[in-house]
């Protein structure tokens, strides 16, 4: 009886955990990096030009691997790493990490060969773009086309860092790594056309599933509580903050 082939062997698997552990361990330090910086500076977004080095693991899974998905399995394993390391960012990261994960792999796939630098910019680019855009999902931003350009602006420069180092860096050093003979030069294995929207569905699902559940759990209480000195203790109900301020002289 022939033995079935799986999609990802145990070489791969091996190969995806590795780069999401050191990953996952880099970009912790990274954004305790950025963190500094940005208590320096005084303004959110000062660390984007670091987006692509976080993102640099998912493109190596897929280049390394040459198979899709490679990249959103590398990147809810990063996510989880960085929450076992200490993150900043706490159970937020891993739902940052999922969807650069997935952006990966849908960056990947419209380019035939697979191998280009084209296939490699763009799934870099969105990929570490996406980070400042599912932050701002958890984020109070003022409603003006001054806000709104600020976070096209840090978003773009996520996405350039994404395009160096998850792009560039990223194609260079599996093209290194081929000729130094560290890893074969496989074609990019096919994907059914089943399998592989369903893979993507589940991605997506579980990446719903966690920002429905962050965003119930950093809501916060319902009510602000007032007491104290006070005659009788109230809780404000949150939904009424739109009471217009009286001013009296």
């Amino acid at each position: 009886m022939a033995q079935r082939r799986t999609y990802f062997s145990t070489r791969d698997l091996l190969m995806m955990a590795a780069l999401a552990a050191l990953g996952g361990v880099v970009s912790t330090y990274v954004n305790a990096v950025g963190d500094f910086f940005q208590s320096i500076l005084g303004f959110a977004g000062t660390s984007q030009w670091a987006a692509g080095l976080h993102v640099l693991w998912l493109t190596l899974a897929v280049g390394l691997t040459g198979k899709q998905g490679a990249g959103t399995i590398t990147g809810l394993l990063k996510g989880g790493v960085e929450l076992l390391t200490g993150n900043t960012h706490g159970l937020l990261v891993v739902l940052v990490d999922l969807v650069a994960g997935l952006l990966v792999d849908l960056g990947f796939l419209p380019f035939r060969n697979k191998d280009s630098l084209g296939a490699y910019g763009l799934a870099g680019f969105i990929a570490a773009a996406s980070n400042v855009f599912v932050f701002q999902l958890f984020a109070s931003l003022p409603a003006d086309v001054l806000a709104y350009g600020a976070l096209l602006i840090v978003g773009a420069i996520a996405g350039l860092s994404g395009l160096l180092f998850g792009g560039l860096v990223s194609r260079g050093l599996v093209n290194a790594l081929r000729r130094a003979g560290v890893v074969k030069d496989r074609a990019p294995a096919p994907v059914g056309r089943r399998i592989y929207p369903l893979f993507l569905g589940i991605g997506a699902l579980l990446a719903v599933f966690l920002f429905v559940f962050l965003r119930g759990a950093l809501r916060g209480p319902a009510t602000v509580h007032i007491g104290g000195a006070v005659e009788a203790p109230f809780d404000y109900p949150l939904e009424h903050d739109d009471v217009e301020s009286v001013t009296r002289e």
